[in-house]
């Protein structure tokens, strides 16, 4: 298993980017300003207590894998992934859970959102990534982990641009 972190400010106070960010249009601008291609976004729960949200979506991998890992990832796949927040608390807890097609395994986070010492809102990220493929399953993970942390970085820049137009 491979980990990675990252922490990230936002230019919102918690609250009100709890509230922001825990919405099904939320989500769809968000993707949509990433590119994303058939992209289908299904709300699980929203409660006063709990949002959670399922994303389907189509991405362009295999140029961007390494030899080694060509004939396990196409050129386009189906992306599924979950996020749940908890909306009450001094911190906000959620977690990330994604699918790797095509492997068994897949990327874990736990997300947390605190108050900054600016009263900004910031977001922690503590991802794991766990491959079940024999021989080359530890240099597949150290592949993944690095592309989730790109990827949740681009989420971050996206969810800052969306925060920037509606808080």
């Amino acid at each position: 298993m491979k980990t990675f972190s990252d922490s990230y400010g936002i230019d919102c106070d918690q609250e009100k980017a709890i509230e922001l960010m825990t919405t099904e249009h939320y989500i769809t601008e968000k993707y949509l300003a990433l590119g994303a291609n058939q992209l289908k976004v299904t709300v699980l729960e929203d409660s006063a207590d709990k949002f959670h949200s399922r994303v389907e979506r189509v991405v362009r991998m295999r140029e961007k894998a390494p030899a080694f890992a060509r004939k396990l990832v196409k050129e386009e796949m189906t992306v599924v992934h979950e996020v749940w927040w908890h909306k009450q608390g001094a911190e906000k807890k959620g977690g990330f859970k994604g699918e790797l097609p095509g492997m068994s395994g897949g990327i874990e986070a736990d997300l947390t959102m605190c108050s900054g010492a600016d009263g900004l809102a910031e977001i922690r990220i503590e991802g794991r990534v766990k491959v079940g493929v024999p021989l080359i399953g530890g240099r597949l993970e150290g592949f993944m982990a690095g592309i989730a942390s790109d990827k949740f970085r681009e989420d971050i820049e996206a969810t800052r641009q969306y925060l920037a137009d509606h808080c």
